[in-house]
């Protein structure tokens, strides 16, 4: 143990090796996230596991995620959730054309954004004492960046998804025939 802990105090006094082992860390958690994101998609394309959780689904009530969401985000969600009908509506119409007919579907597409506008810009801060020579606008803007890209990429994902299943359903429409 007592070995370990000189290397690590070795490790920890040169910054081009805190540097590196910040750059493997980082490309760790991006690959453990990329493999939790594609099982997480596999699952859900998975015809079978959607016929599950929708017998599942008629066991429990209907409204029993919706309300841990609601509990979990609190006094949140009357910010996230849009308060226009017309953009409720557009979403909701968005997250049916993707195979999302879910009726929590909204509350959890929105959940999502709220976790990624949290989320991105505190993996940036905690990031920047990594990067000492980082000035505190450049931090001030990757921050801000990072908050955009986390309203903007939930968006762009569900286009892309709206966009693969209604050309799945055009070709696919002619075979059906």
């Amino acid at each position: 143990m007592s070995d370990f802990l000189a290397s690590f105090g070795n490790l920890s006094s040169d910054p081009d090796s805190l540097r590196i082992l910040f750059i493997v860390l980082v490309g760790g958690a991006i690959l453990v996230l990329g493999l939790g994101l594609s099982y997480v998609v596999l699952g859900a394309t998975d015809p079978v596991r959607r016929r599950l959780a929708g017998a599942r689904a008629v066991q429990h009530s209907e409204g029993r995620l919706l309300l841990t969401i609601q509990t979990l985000m609190g006094p949140a969600t009357e910010w996230v959730l849009p308060t226009s009908e017309v953009e409720r509506s557009r979403v909701t119409r968005q997250l049916t054309y993707a195979g999302y007919r879910r009726p929590d579907a909204l509350q959890i597409f929105y959940t999502i954004k709220f976790v990624l506008v949290l989320l991105l810009p505190a993996l940036v801060l905690a990031a920047a004492p990594f990067f000492p020579e980082l000035a505190t606008a450049d931090l001030l803007i990757g921050v801000a960046i990072a908050a955009g890209a986390g309203m903007l990429l939930p968006s762009s994902v569900l286009d892309r998804l709206v966009d693969r299943r209604l050309r799945a359903l055009r070709h696919g429409f002619p075979d059906a025939l």
